[in-house]
């Protein structure tokens, strides 16, 4: 079924339009954004199901004949490119064929980036009306050695102090997106020298 040019007024009412089949793998696809996005709201904007954070569009879907559609934005699609090889993207799309699973951890990442984004957007926005720490200092306890990359990340995910990363894994942490392995080692160092440890 096409509906890409829908009227419906809310996200309920845009997947009701659906058959069950298509109606599950959508409320799959909102439940995922919703967990990994909880501060944003849902709206219909462009005819599609959006989610809005900061004043912003954060990510669109739509369901279409043979695919559903995800839309977080070009910087979205350009930062996982080489994860969406297999699919058919646009500059700000990909399609995820019906039939076939969606791809769960990786739709998660891009949202999750997407997040990420808008953090540091109103970080920057923060940061131009004046610091709200002394000297600039950033809002959390992680050593001074983490790149921006990794702290957006981290903060994306809901990490700001250094004890809530005893309740993580190490390979949970890599799996964030601008999160690499030097940034694993200085947490690590950091956590040791409070006798703290990450997740076996």
């Amino acid at each position: 079924m096409e509906n890409r040019w829908s009227t419906a007024p809310t996200v309920d009412a845009y997947i009701a339009e659906f058959p069950p089949d298509i109606q599950q793998v959508l409320q799959e696809l909102r439940a995922l954004i919703r967990a990994t996005a909880p501060e944003a709201t849902e709206t219909i904007s462009y005819s599609m199901p959006t989610f809005d954070l900061d004043k912003k569009h954060l990510v669109h879907f739509a369901a279409f004949k043979q695919h559903i559609g995800l839309y977080p934005t070009p910087s979205g699609i350009e930062a996982f490119q080489e994860e969406l090889a297999p699919y058919k993207t646009s500059k700000g799309a990909v399609q995820f064929p019906l039939g076939q699973p969606l791809p769960i951890d990786l739709i998660r990442r891009i949202v999750a980036y997407r997040v990420a984004e808008s953090a540091a957007r109103k970080a920057a926005k923060s940061a131009a009306r004046g610091p709200k720490s002394p000297a600039g200092a950033p809002d959390d306890d992680f050593p001074p050695g983490i790149g921006q990359p990794a702290r957006r990340a981290l903060t994306a995910a809901g990490y700001t102090r250094l004890e809530q990363l005893t309740g993580v894994r190490e390979r949970d942490l890599l799996a964030l997106h601008g999160f690499g392995p030097k940034a694993l080692r200085i947490l690590r160092e950091a956590l040791t020298a409070r006798g703290l440890a990450f997740l076996p």
